[in-house]
């Protein structure tokens, strides 16, 4: 990672946390974080999707950072059931998740 910071091309390093291949993707409510503190698992499909959006979106150029599923307790999951589903403008969720986290340097 340091050498490609280095080299002056444009990057994003997408780290998730254990994948999931028999996970749908889209199903549950992502963490976006710097800094390593990522425990959770993430479907192959939500990672997929991840990095194709971060190929299109400026906020995502020379970042690092981690993603996972939020852990959700049987509450949380009644809550999000209600909220997940909400139109917005092209499910674009990376541009608002990725505004937040720094660019490296």
């Amino acid at each position: 990672e340091d050498a490609l910071r280095r080299s002056g091309l444009g990057y994003t390093i997408v780290r998730p946390g254990p994948l999931q291949q028999e996970e749908p993707g889209g199903q549950r409510a992502l963490i976006f974080d710097q800094g390593n503190r990522i425990s959770q698992a993430i479907s192959c499909a939500d990672v997929a999707d991840i990095c194709v959006k971060a190929l299109h979106d400026s906020t995502a150029r020379n970042k690092s950072f981690d993603v996972c599923y939020e852990y959700v307790s049987e509450e949380g999951n009644e809550l999000y059931e209600l909220v997940a589903h909400l139109p917005d403008k092209a499910n674009n969720y990376l541009t608002p998740a990725l505004s937040v986290l720094e660019k490296n340097t």
